[in-house]
């Protein structure tokens, strides 16, 4: 197939913790630079997230998931947006067919709360002088760069649906901003909407090892979101 098509589309490759061996398996089988005589360019997943997790109200928590994931295997791969893109599905959907999932939300009823303090720049993973969690149990994180201005959000979650965790603090690495007002907030997204966490302190001063606290626990789909921002 690789010899005759420029796209290849996979879907749900990142539910699981074995997500970056498959999607390295797929790069392997597919892509310029491992497989000599392929033609194709891009690698879209055009499903993700999905209608059970929908159903359910996890729309919000299972997109966070993706973007973390995708963003962190893409950027270490080299890969432009023009190799890889990523469509969720079922955004729309916060209960069942023909049923009731009282106080759900959906991904498009959550998702301004990411995008309000993103907007439409570029995220960047940060690999190095990373901020570290407090947390007990089973736990996967990732920090970004928010491109063009001194802003970075925060992902973490369970890896596997069975587990769970318990949040306590973050200590962050603010070097880049040393001396600067920050603000710190965050949210909880579970299957009822964004629940603001209570941070302590909400501002700080940058500096290499700033710590601030926040209590929660997670299981299952839940995820979190903080978001750093420069003053």
């Amino acid at each position: 197939m690789y010899d005759v098509v420029n796209t290849v589309s996979i879907h749900y490759t990142v539910t699981t913790p074995t997500w970056r061996t498959t999607l390295d398996n797929f790069r392997n089988q597919y892509l310029p630079g491992v497989v000599p005589t392929t033609r194709v360019r891009a690698l879209w997943a055009t499903e993700e997230g999905g209608v059970g997790t929908a159903e359910q109200g996890y729309g919000m928590a299972t997109a966070l998931r993706g973007i973390a994931r995708y963003l962190s295997w893409w950027q270490a791969n080299n890969l432009s947006p023009d190799d890889v893109h990523v469509f969720f599905w079922g955004t729309d959907i916060n209960k069942p067919s023909g049923g009731a999932c009282t106080g759900c939300t959906s991904a498009d009823q959550d998702m301004p709360v990411f995008y309000n303090f993103v907007g439409d720049r570029a995220l960047t993973e940060l690999t190095q002088n990373k901020s570290t969690f407090g947390v007990t149990g089973s736990f996967e994180a990732y920090e970004f760069a928010v491109s063009g201005v001194d802003k970075r959000a925060l992902i973490g979650f369970v890896p596997s649906n069975g587990g769970s965790a318990t949040l306590s603090s973050l200590t962050l690495n603010l070097a880049p901003w040393a001396g600067r007002t920050v603000s710190v907030s965050a949210f909880k997204f579970a299957n009822q909407g964004p629940q603001a966490l209570a941070v302590t302190p909400a501002s700080v001063v940058a500096g290499a090892s700033v710590p601030v606290s926040v209590s929660t626990s997670m299981a299952g789909l839940d995820a979190i979101l903080f978001f750093v921002e420069a003053q």
